[in-house]
């Protein structure tokens, strides 16, 4: 069975589990991975054209509006007073600039993206995503407005995008793998025993691993709604509940005959 019918099968053919059952994990690992990828591309490349699409607006207000500054030995200082409060509503992002350090990140809360510029600290906001770089780190590093606003590219560079999208797929695979070994493995084992099918733990990792394919599916589309500040609570808990019945439904579909075909297997070898 190829990878596409094995994802269609996943997506509602429950009787399909009984030819998953019977195939390797390998396989099942291999179909993970495959699926992960794929999926990875559809975010990397929306990410990559969300962040490219407010990039020029971006720059072109900073160029506009932002006061001349002086960047020395991790110290940020303006040659205007504070706060200073720059708004693009086309681009949906605010940036408050206050290097004397009277007030906080709370400031980006009514905003899906942000920044907050103080005398030592960078904090951005992504969506539901905040980081904070410290300033003092860069001591020795020189900057003004000028060089500042050369170093803002008008396209993210394809070689970050394809560092970002490496990287994505390895967590999103890996985190699955990890999910379905201990979160679904344990709850096809308990599924299984309460509907007399008796799967061995590394059976219910096999299945959990196509019982992920919709979950996947619905993250992903969770991850493209954050983009344009949409924002699914508890996504995390309700792909894990979907996998659960997609996985006992599967269990429930398996025939008694494919378990003890497995079963004469293992006693043969």
């Amino acid at each position: 069975m190829g990878f596409l019918k094995k994802f269609l099968n996943s997506l509602c053919n429950f009787k399909s589990y009984n030819t998953f059952l019977a195939q390797t994990t390998g396989k099942a690992v291999l179909y993970m991975l495959i699926l992960s990828a794929l999926l990875g591309i559809i975010s990397c490349v929306s990410f990559a054209s969300y962040i490219n699409s407010y990039l020029p607006p971006l720059k072109e207000e900073l160029e506009k509006n932002i006061p001349d500054f002086e960047f020395n030995n991790g110290k940020l200082t303006f040659e205007e007073d504070m706060p200073i409060v720059i708004k693009n509503k086309d681009a949906d992002i605010i940036i408050y600039i206050d290097t004397e350090n009277t007030i906080d990140d709370s400031v980006l809360d009514d905003y899906s993206n942000g920044f907050l510029i103080t005398s030592d600290s960078i904090t951005t906001k992504q969506g539901i995503k905040t980081q904070s770089v410290n300033l003092s780190s860069l001591t020795g590093m020189n900057l003004n407005k000028d060089s500042f606003i050369k170093y803002i590219p008008n396209k993210i560079p394809i070689f970050f995008t394809i560092i970002f999208y490496i990287f994505f797929v390895l967590f999103s695979f890996l985190g699955n793998l990890i999910g379905a070994f201990i979160i679904l493995g344990i709850a096809g084992t308990i599924l299984s025993k309460v509907m007399k099918k008796e799967l061995k733990y590394s059976e219910s990792f096999k299945l959990g691993l196509y019982a992920l394919t919709v979950p996947m599916l619905l993250s992903t589309i969770c991850t493209l709604l954050t983009l344009v500040g949409i924002i699914i609570p508890f996504s995390g808990y309700i792909s894990y509940a979907i996998a659960i019945i997609y996985l006992g439904l599967g269990i429930k579909a398996i025939d008694k005959n494919t378990i003890e075909k497995l079963e004469e297997f293992d006693q043969l070898y």
